[in-house]
């Protein structure tokens, strides 16, 4: 099997888990209205905010697992290069390990993204929350708290980022890296 063969199939199959995961921020709105239903407690709570947080997140899962899923193609060409798709009769039993591994951590970025944005929509919803209510010194310490993960959120979609536009220079960091400890041929024979 060949380097972009593979690479279309794991595209693939990681768009088929981001629709999942979409389908299950679902099955999480459906807990928040029986939960409220058997309380009662409608007025203290805004409800519509809760149902509109967990729709933009299901639907960002969604639009996510649908472009990964109708844009594969491109993205393995992005992804393993042209050179791979331009070169037919090339050998299918040796694939460097530093396409492994750029494969490997461009895809490592596009879960942590894919994961990472539906929280950066709902952090940024209750910000909103927050600052819209009528006590806004009321959630102080919870506003606190939705900064604080905001920025952890950011932090994870920039370290995504980078994982995903720069898995080469990444791979060849590890490649070097492996072979610190290894000495040249060329220096053992002096």
């Amino acid at each position: 099997m060949k380097i972009r063969d593979l690479a279309f199939v794991l595209i693939r199959l990681l768009a088929l888990y981001i629709i999942v995961q979409g389908i299950g921020q679902l099955g999480n709105l459906f807990q928040l209205l029986y939960f409220n239903e058997i309380s009662g407690d409608a007025a203290s709570t805004s409800i519509e905010l809760f149902v509109a947080v967990f729709v933009a997140c299901a639907v960002v899962y969604f639009l996510v697992g649908w472009l990964l899923w109708s844009r594969s193609g491109r993205l393995v060409r992005f992804l393993v290069g042209g050179d791979a798709f331009r070169s037919e009769a090339s050998q299918e039993t040796s694939v460097p390990l530093r396409e492994w591994y750029s494969l490997g951590l461009t895809l490592v970025g596009i879960v942590l993204v894919a994961q990472n944005v539906p929280g950066l929509v709902g952090y940024i919803m209750q910000l909103i929350q927050y600052a819209t209510s009528e006590l806004p010194s009321a959630f102080a310490a919870a506003r606190q708290q939705t900064w604080i993960a905001l920025a952890t959120v950011v932090l994870k979609l920039a370290i995504a980022f980078v994982l995903i536009f720069r898995a080469d220079g990444i791979a060849g960091l590890i490649r070097k890296i492996r072979e610190l400890g290894v000495k040249d041929e060329r220096q053992t024979e002096l």
